[in-house]
């Protein structure tokens, strides 16, 4: 979890394991408005965890989408820390901090 100036929170979550139902009902516990996926490949053995299934299951239960694995996302030729000095990189964090500071926001990560 990342406390910004303003107060905001930014909650990081894993999708380990989780089922669906109790994905959702921990963002909403947290008051979590937008979602955002850092995932650079949004994908997983569970379905219910995929970027085209997220879509449309997290706007049902009233909680925003937004992927950001293509700024964001892990599996750089390089390296990631490399990447991290980038611009891209830097305007897509950039990005994510103005999201954050209107919302209640959670990043998804593999």
């Amino acid at each position: 979890m990342v406390n910004f100036e303003q107060g905001k929170l930014v909650y990081t979550l894993g999708t380990s394991t989780r089922a669906g139902e109790e994905f959702i009902e921990l963002l909403s516990n947290h008051d979590v408005e937008v979602v955002v996926d850092v995932r650079r490949f949004p994908s997983s053995r569970f379905e219910h965890f995929r970027r085209q299934k997220l879509e449309g299951l997290l706007p049902e239960a009233g909680i925003d989408y937004v992927y950001m694995g293509e700024e964001l996302g892990g599996y750089r030729r390089g390296g990631y820390q490399d990447f991290t000095t980038t611009s891209e990189f830097q305007s897509g964090l950039q990005k994510l901090e103005e999201i954050a500071q209107k919302r209640s926001t959670a990043i998804i990560y593999a």
